[in-house]
């Protein structure tokens, strides 16, 4: 399981389900990205994503995506650990998300 207590957290994004935090540990030069749930009791279909988007590691190319690494516990909440690819969230570079239609 992987230790989080060293690291300190900014927060990247929130929505009404999952927050998305930077997680940086004095020393290392490697980051990591936390989606942690927002609800202190997350509904058993958000703790269903977390699994879902963690066995979906093998399939995501590393050149396009934050690759899910574990599932871990911090602070008594499950939350997913993904590999930092560094830069920011798109939707904050480039506002709210568009209209599926428009896209």
């Amino acid at each position: 399981m992987t230790e989080l207590s060293g690291y300190q957290f900014r927060m990247l994004r929130e929505d009404s389900e999952l927050a998305l935090f930077r997680g940086e540990r004095a020393g290392d030069a490697v980051s990591i990205l936390v989606l942690e749930p927002v609800a202190g009791r997350p509904a058993p279909a958000t703790l269903a994503r977390l699994e879902h988007e963690c066995s979906l590691a093998a399939e995501l190319d590393p050149e396009w995506s934050a690759q899910p690494q574990t599932l871990a516990r911090h602070q008594g909440r499950t939350v997913l650990v993904l590999a930092d690819p560094g830069g920011e969230p798109v939707g904050k570079t480039v506002g709210r998300p568009l209209e599926l239609t428009r896209f």
